[in-house]
């Protein structure tokens, strides 16, 4: 790893749901981050959102590498996002693949922690070269220790499948 790679870590506490504990997740990716090699070269940028605009600001403005979403997944092949309102949305993945289709120039990895994000994955798989997400659910703890994992192997210099079967 010879290039700082930027991670957008979003996240979304719109959803009235039983709260994520997304806070300790990307505490948690921070300080195994910090404890590799390559500290240095792997820049978090957490951010809450909760609406499209949203977030298509911070992938304008931030032009991550690696956009790592957190959010509550539904059981359909849909991502929880909210209207201008504030209204619960559900983005379809091909809708979602489209939007994330116009960052591909920059976005190398997109990993969906949410539940039931298999969909999303496999459609967004076919614009951006790595993707990962979730088939069914997954606990809270079990996330975070998914995450956190996988990151601290990138900084340590790890690929990405070997990342991820680390995680």
């Amino acid at each position: 790893m010879t290039d700082r790679v930027m991670v957008l870590c979003i996240a979304s506490k719109h959803f009235d749901f039983v709260s994520l504990r997304i806070d300790e997740e990307f505490r948690e990716i921070e300080n195994k981050v910090q404890r590799s090699p390559y500290r240095d070269l792997v820049e978090l940028i957490p951010r809450s959102v909760d609406t499209n605009s949203q977030l298509a600001t911070q992938l304008l403005r931030h032009r991550p590498h690696i956009l790592h979403i957190s959010a509550h997944g539904y059981p359909a092949e849909v991502i929880p996002l909210a209207d201008s309102n504030g209204e619960t949305i559900l983005v379809s993945a091909r809708e979602f693949a489209t939007f994330i289709k116009s960052f591909k120039d920059n976005i190398r990895i997109v990993f969906f922690n949410v539940c039931s994000s298999k969909a999303c994955a496999e459609a967004v798989a076919e614009e951006i070269d790595f993707v990962i997400g979730l088939d069914g659910s997954i606990e809270d703890v079990a996330a975070i220790d998914l995450s956190s994992a996988f990151y601290q192997a990138l900084a340590f210099g790890r690929p990405v499948k070997e990342a991820f079967e680390n995680g």
